[in-house]
């Protein structure tokens, strides 16, 4: 590293000093650019002249950090990767380009600019679907075009157009990826957006379709006159997505939520208390006597 310090710094005292020609004449050294721009992956051919104008010098051409900025033998840059000379940097850090003869340089900064991204689409992994079922996950990704594109991945925010459908949580490790977690029945959008550009992925939630219901507890249930009671039922599957209705065959005798399931009983006598999942029913018989 010393050595490369040294050289660098060597080069720049002698850029547009004297070089000597084969029959030593005594000549000045210029770039047709000083400092230049290019984004990443692009190149630029540098000119070298002397002054005066001499065909017969033998010229050199050295990049400071090849792996970043590369120069050809006949001077042609390429801008490699973006150099930032510390890992906290947000703007890149230029790198010298030397064209050199004997007893003397000339200098060219060259600054890597980001690849902007031009487009990105979100893609489900191999055996994935846009099409899901309620308690389902799966992850999803972001592809970027071009390929080589620069991201910063921590500028990159995950939605979705309906939480009540699907919700979507970005990968800690990599925000490029995210989690989504389909919720209930219904069509939602998957969004991720960076910068200027935007991705979306159209998702459908499928029902999963009960089979059964069946009120929990004794077919005949006993309550006094003012008291309170909550049913429960079970569904087949579990999972179902369908919503449980309750309700009374007579509320002079008992009342029921129709969310909660919880009865009060009203008067004596008998009465049945439905539990409704879509196109499937159960009932249990409530028998109010006096305090």
């Amino acid at each position: 590293m010393r050595n490369r310090f040294l050289l660098v710094a060597t080069l720049a005292v002698l850029a547009f000093t004297a070089c000597k020609t084969e029959d030593d004449a005594v000549i000045a050294l210029r770039l047709d650019e000083s400092e230049l721009e290019l984004v990443k992956g692009t190149e630029k051919q540098l000119v070298a002249t002397t002054v005066p104008v001499v065909d017969d010098v033998v010229l050199e051409w050295r990049s400071s950090m090849p792996e970043y900025v590369s120069v050809s033998e006949t001077g042609v840059v390429k801008a490699e990767k973006i150099y930032y000379k510390n890992e906290t940097d947000t703007e890149a850090t230029p790198v010298s380009i030397y064209c050199v003869c004997e007893g003397g340089a000339a200098e060219c900064k060259v600054t890597v600019l980001p690849l902007d991204v031009e487009r990105m689409e979100i893609v489900v992994p191999d055996g994935a679907s846009s099409v899901m079922l309620p308690g389902e996950q799966q992850k999803v990704g972001l592809a970027f075009y071009p390929e080589d594109a620069d991201v910063d991945a921590d500028q990159i925010v995950w939605s979705t157009t309906a939480f009540e459908y699907a919700v979507v949580e970005e990968d800690k490790a990599d925000n490029t990826q995210a989690y989504v977690k389909a919720i209930w029945p219904g069509s939602v959008s998957i969004k991720a957006v960076y910068g200027k550009q935007s991705a979306t992925l159209n998702l459908v939630v499928k029902p999963i379709y009960v089979e059964s219901v069946s009120v929990e507890g004794p077919e005949v249930i006993e309550m006094k006159v003012g008291d309170a009671k909550g049913l429960s039922a079970s569904l087949i599957p579990e999972n179902a997505t369908v919503e449980l209705v309750w309700s009374s065959t007579d509320t002079r005798i008992a009342t029921v939520d129709a969310d909660t399931g919880i009865v009060t009983a009203i008067s004596e006598g008998e009465v049945k208390i439905n539990a409704v999942a879509g196109i499937v029913q159960d009932d249990v018989t409530i028998k109010v006597v006096a305090q």
